[in-house]
């Protein structure tokens, strides 16, 4: 869009300088011929980039170029593309939940979140998450599932001293 606005700033230009010039003429019959020629002109400056421009023979004066071809992608990028957006997701919550879990006051060990698609949308498979020894797993569970909409059956703390919360 920049590079049309510039095209547009550059014709206002030419209109103001055309003026200017015709205006210090100060014969009429000079005057009119010069008119008519700066119209043409200025009909050429704005019409030639527009020509080429839909004709896809490439950008000019900031218009943009018209894509010639697109590209498709194969099954096998776009499983790769998926697993890339699950992982990214994944990070993404397993960091949401991480502060959710200090700020209920409880001291989390780590998170680890597993999304997968079911259909056509994404859904949470399983969170496991790890807490220091001593805290209470009950009602983090009530407060997870809660907020995330989720079953507590998908909710998985552990603590390293061997009592799961499970």
């Amino acid at each position: 869009m920049l590079g049309v606005q510039q095209w547009i700033y550059r014709v206002l230009y030419l209109i103001i300088f055309m003026n200017l010039f015709v205006q210090l003429v100060h014969k009429e019959s000079y005057g009119r011929y010069l008119r008519v020629a700066a119209g043409w002109l200025l009909a050429l400056y704005i019409l030639n980039p527009i020509a080429q421009w839909l004709s896809g023979s490439g950008s000019l004066d900031g218009l943009p170029e018209i894509p010639q071809a697109t590209e498709e992608l194969t099954g096998e990028e776009l499983s790769g593309m998926d697993g890339r957006m699950l992982a990214y997701y994944e990070q993404g919550m397993e960091e949401q939940i991480l502060q959710f879990i200090r700020d209920e006051g409880y001291e989390p060990l780590g998170v680890r979140v597993s999304l997968a698609y079911q259909g056509d949308t994404m859904g949470i498979t399983g969170i496991w998450i790890s807490l220091a020894p001593g805290q209470e797993v009950a009602p983090l569970k009530e407060s997870l599932s809660s907020y995330y909409h989720i079953s507590q059956d998908l909710l998985y703390v552990t603590i390293p001293d061997g009592a799961s919360g499970q």
